[in-house]
């Protein structure tokens, strides 16, 4: 894997850099103190893990990475592998924090998965390979030796079925991802399987079985329960006959209760009936009267012809009233008639006067003699209307005698079936001896039985704890080979004893070009380092000179047992010149004969000078801003 490119927008001490390595195996980065040339590194190791030699491993508190007056800071990486994949992080203060994606620049339809997973699997060793004091200052034993052992192991290992299936038993299914990383499935494996052994066992050691109960002579709980169950059927028989009973008793007495409200009803209802035919006969007439009225009534057409001729001899009356003060008021010779306008004379008027009062005093005798007529006919609407109420009376009279008929026809009916009904009596009487003798059985089988079945329930209980227990402790038996096969000196003691060789040999073949060697144990973790001068020691007992530069070196040998390819190498201006050297010299064929593919130096050095290297590159830092230094032609 080696960087082409590195693009940084308001990272620490830059407001824009751009790096163009190319396909420069070997990049040196000088400059002063605070000049920016650092955060070009912490910029490639932030860009591939979430974190840097100076944050803790989840990359916690980033922001003081990004430029003063800056909301955000964006690392932009063009990482060559297989594919061109472009590796943009933006590290924001906001509440979206750290953001990363990846995309192929070389085959749009390529998805980088492969390349996420990578980063993924390979955090901390990116971190090592991308920082020269990671290992050393910033991972404590237990995370040097998880790397160490992810390193030296498989990337997989095929467990036995029967170990698998085992564990599974135990912890639950898909709590163990056997496809992982062996050294990781056998740490997290090891825990589970060892804290379930402890609960086991705890359970074992806790396990009570109870003690048996005295048994009882000359009885068994089969013939008490049979006897028990013949009682209780007997009493259910008994009680569902008082039921039956009862409920016979009570549905008697909730007809004797409907049958006398309904009695009670009827007589209300004739009562109200008769009072209503009393009211009736008052509108019924007597039959003289009824004929009298008839009689008066048959006159109707003579009584109404008598009245339309009064109506007509009022009018002309009117009229002729009306004639008679028009000639009045007329005066004497040359007067004119008020219908025709035609001159009349007061003779004329004589005339015409008493022709219209003797028509008017004929039209009054007529009207005397019509009123005479009707005095004698009598008054026909009174007749007529009395005889219609009398109808009327008379039908509904009629109709309430029928109703009052059949309401006591109805009312009898009642009466004579409450009187049929068997009188009241307490029914529930008869069965109470009968139910408390079978209460008194019951009871008495009861408590024979209650001991009987106690202890047959205790001897029951007994066996299934024993096997209870029994099934524990074959689990605990089953938990203790896995936390043996899966302890120290199990299948991780096998799996490093097959690889840790091959995996030192590699280590070694990369530090021997710094003068140094490994001798490593994974368990117990062991990690020395024989110097160039032939002396070895503990490696976190190096000395500081000795640490930088043996840092740099396992920076290598990480990233070439990783397959990582390149590594960002800092501070290299703290060696003598001497040692800055062969440092430099060591670096740089590591870049030529295939041990890496590419190497970032970082050193304070104000220096311009290009030397003349193949596939090399030098950049300077002045001021946040990245220059890359040009040789003579």
């Amino acid at each position: 894997m080696k960087i082409k490119k590195i693009e940084l927008t308001g990272f620490r001490n830059h407001a824009h850099s751009i790096l163009d390595l190319g396909e420069a195996a070997f990049v040196c980065v000088r400059g002063a103190n605070h000049s920016g040339k650092s955060s070009v590194g912490q910029s490639i190791s932030m860009g591939l893990t979430p974190s840097t030699s100076s944050l803790d491993p989840q990359g916690r508190g980033f922001a003081r990475k990004i430029k003063r007056g800056e909301t955000k800071a964006v690392i932009t990486l063009d990482i060559q592998g297989k594919h061109l994949i472009q590796q943009t992080v933006v590290l924001n203060t906001n509440t979206s924090g750290r953001t990363s994606r990846a995309v192929c620049l070389d085959d749009e339809s390529w998805k980088p998965l492969p390349f996420e997973n990578f980063l993924v699997r390979y955090k901390d060793a990116l971190l090592v390979v991308s920082n020269s004091d990671y290992f050393l200052l910033r991972m404590d034993e237990t995370r040097q030796k998880a790397l160490l052992a992810k390193l030296a192991l498989p990337e997989r290992y095929d467990f036995p079925p029967e170990i698998i299936a085992a564990v599974q038993s135990a912890i639950g299914e898909g709590v163990i991802d056997f496809n992982g990383e062996p050294f990781a499935v056998i740490e997290k494996t090891h825990k589970k399987v060892y804290d379930e052994r402890a609960i086991v066992n705890r359970q074992v050691k806790e396990f009570q079985i109870p003690d048996s109960l005295p048994a009882v002579t000359g009885v068994d709980s089969e013939s008490l329960q049979k006897s028990l169950e013949e009682a209780r059927l007997w009493r259910q028989k008994v009680n569902e006959e008082k039921d039956l009973a009862v409920k016979a008793a009570s549905d008697t007495e909730v007809k004797r209760a409907t049958l006398t409200a309904k009695a009670n009803n009827l007589r209300e209802k004739c009562r109200e009936i008769k009072y209503k035919i009393d009211g009736l006969e008052a509108s019924v007439l007597a039959p003289d009267k009824l004929a009298e009225l008839q009689k008066i009534a048959e006159k109707s057409e003579r009584y109404t012809e008598l009245n339309e001729r009064r109506e007509e001899i009022k009018r002309v009356i009117d009229g002729l009233n009306l004639e008679i003060e028009r000639f009045k008021a007329m005066g004497g010779e040359g007067a004119v008639c008020p219908t025709c306008d035609r001159a009349i004379t007061q003779e004329f008027v004589t005339i015409s006067i008493g022709h219209a009062e003797l028509q008017l005093s004929e039209r009054r005798a007529e009207d005397v003699k019509i009123v005479e007529e009707l005095s004698k006919i009598g008054d026909v609407k009174s007749a007529e209307s009395a005889l219609a109420k009398h109808v009327e009376s008379a039908n509904k009279k009629d109709q309430e005698s029928k109703t009052l008929a059949e309401k006591i026809k109805e009312g009898k009916a009642a009466v004579a079936e409450l009187n049929a009904l068997p009188a009241a009596v307490d029914v529930a009487a008869k069965f109470a001896a009968d139910l408390a003798a079978t209460d008194a059985k019951i009871t008495s089988l009861e408590e024979q039985i209650r001991p009987v079945i106690a202890a047959e329930e205790r001897a029951t209980e007994i066996a299934t704890k024993t096997r209870a227990k029994a099934k524990l402790q074959e689990q605990a038996e089953s938990l203790d080979k896995l936390v043996e096969y899966f302890g120290k000196d199990g299948i991780k003691s096998k799996l490093l004893a097959e690889h840790i060789g091959s995996f030192e040999n590699k280590m070694n073949a990369t530090l021997g070009a710094f003068g140094y060697k490994c001798a490593m144990s994974i368990e117990p973790y062991e990690f020395s380092v024989q110097l160039p001068s032939g002396d070895s020691c503990p490696v976190n007992e190096l000395a500081d000179s000795e640490q930088l530069m043996f840092s740099v070196a396992l920076q290598c040998a990480v990233s070439r047992v990783a397959g990582i390819g390149f590594i960002v190498a800092d501070r290299l201006d703290t060696f003598l010149p001497s040692e800055r050297r062969n440092a430099n010299r060591a670096l740089y064929t590591a870049t030529q004969d295939g041990t890496l593919e590419q190497v970032v130096a970082i050193m304070s050095d104000e220096s311009t000078e290009v030397p003349k290297l193949a596939g090399a590159k030098f950049f300077m830092a002045r001021n946040g801003t990245v220059t890359e230094l040009k040789g003579a032609a």
